[in-house]
């Protein structure tokens, strides 16, 4: 009876250890800062003030904030690269700027890291690193590629849309934008 008891006390306890995962729809967005972008366009196309140091997700002008958690690393991350540029222009194009925004989180990066990662595939929305794994903590420790759509408004930013894994179609992206517009 004692080993059952014991091992019962064992699973409580560890069990929390492994529960979370990835986001979830519906859930708030975690509430970790990101410094200032060193570059103004990329602060301006925030919508940040010139006093704004550090900034939470609640902070960019947008409705919709779309986050990608990459790593410089990952093979499919650089696949999918231009594919993301072409989603960004396409927001751009079909007037979408002032609603949408994209951001990038390095997982495990350093800013000399995500800086040659924007460099070589001439990323043009503002990255940022996660050189301690702070945010790959807050969003459930997931792999890369993770995307995750961020409604802004009232209240707490929400999780909307979540997708793991590699994407290859800007058609499709886009019209995941517009439903969770």
């Amino acid at each position: 009876m004692k080993q059952w008891f014991v091992l019962l006390c064992m699973l409580l306890c560890v069990a929390p250890a492994f529960a979370g995962g990835e986001l979830q729809v519906g859930q708030d967005f975690p509430g970790l800062l990101l410094p200032r972008p060193a570059e103004q366009v990329s602060a301006d196309y925030l919508g940040l003030g010139a006093d704004t140091k550090e900034f939470g997700i609640a902070d960019i002008k947008a409705d919709l904030v779309v986050v990608e958690f990459f790593s410089m690393y990952c093979p499919h991350c650089q696949h999918e690269a231009p594919m993301l540029n072409d989603v960004h222009d396409r927001i751009g194009e079909q007037g979408l700027g002032s609603q949408v925004k994209m951001i990038g989180i390095g997982i495990g990066n350093s800013p000399y890291e995500v800086s040659i990662f924007k460099e070589k595939f001439e990323i043009d929305f503002p990255l940022f690193a996660d050189e301690d794994y702070l945010w790959h903590g807050e969003v459930g420790q997931v792999g890369t590629p993770y995307f995750v759509f961020v409604r802004l408004g009232k209240g707490l930013p929400k999780v909307v849309f979540t997708h793991l894994g590699r994407v290859d179609s800007a058609s499709w992206f886009m019209k995941k934008i517009k439903k969770n517009l």
